[in-house]
């Protein structure tokens, strides 16, 4: 999915365009936590960032019921995978990581490692 659809229940004004009740709009995923203005450096992977609340899972009445679950099992993932490779650790630059990017998902297109 691209993008969500969403019709405001009152007029709204966002980033200085009125935006009338019931009119359609479309949040794009993609553009999530994008802008440099409320986020130095948006295009940098940094997990200790602080100060922005994710949204993979939505939020309100959208909030995603298997949340609690994805994160378990994410949790148990990469928890099993350290503690099998404990000298897990990244075989390449940072700076030479390819990334892919797309309207879908911004992802790498390899990730190098030594175990």
């Amino acid at each position: 999915m691209l993008a969500v659809r969403r019709f405001p229940t009152e007029d709204v004004t966002v980033a200085g365009t009125r935006i009338p009740a019931g009119d359609r709009i479309w949040l794009s995923w993609a553009a999530a936590h994008r802008d440099p203005a409320a986020f130095p450096d948006p295009d940098t992977f940094d997990p200790a960032r602080r100060g922005s609340p994710h949204l993979a899972f939505g939020r309100g009445p959208h909030f995603c019921p298997g949340a609690a679950l994805a994160r378990t099992e994410n949790e148990i993932a990469v928890g099993t995978l350290l503690r099998r490779f404990p000298r897990l650790a990244l075989a390449a630059a940072p700076g030479t990581l390819v990334r892919r990017r797309s309207l879908r998902s911004r992802s790498l297109a390899a990730l190098p490692v030594t175990v």
